[in-house]
């Protein structure tokens, strides 16, 4: 093998095949992905830390309290019903009032009222039952939605 030979195999392995899209595109690729990835970021909604829930049975009701910390921000509330020996129960309470669905509910001792005996029967059977209180910031609507 020659010179010029050894030398066209060596440019024939280190060649780098040719870019289906131009070098200026992939920047532009990255930064549209660092802007969607720090955007949605900032834009999905934020849960808040429920703490100190609590519950007591009155007559036909059940009185939730939790308590969320205090700020001027619109909410959604949702209360669960578990059970602890089975992970798949998951009942959402229908018929409620109080501090639940969307509104301005943060601070302590915030009532959540459970009309349970109106609730399906079947839902109730057994024992280990707690309640999950889940909530979350609602963002302002963007103009134009």
């Amino acid at each position: 093998m020659n010179f010029p030979n050894i030398l066209n195999a060596v440019e024939k392995l280190t060649a780098y095949p040719k870019r289906k899209y131009p070098a200026g595109n992939y920047v532009v690729i990255a930064i549209f992905f660092f802007f969607f990835f720090f955007l949605s970021s900032h834009c999905t909604a934020q849960s808040l830390q429920v703490t100190n829930v609590r519950y007591k049975t009155i007559d036909n009701t059940i009185e939730i309290i939790y308590d969320l910390p205090i700020n001027n921000d619109s909410l959604e509330v949702k209360l669960f019903f578990q059970k602890r020996s089975d992970s798949t129960f998951l009942y959402h309470p229908k018929f409620v009032s109080g501090s639940i669905g969307k509104g301005k509910f943060s601070g302590r001792n915030r009532r959540i009222i459970w009309y349970f005996r109106k609730e399906l029967p079947n839902v109730f059977t057994g024992s280990g039952f707690y309640f999950r209180i889940r909530a979350v910031k609602i963002l302002p609507k963007v103009a134009g939605e």
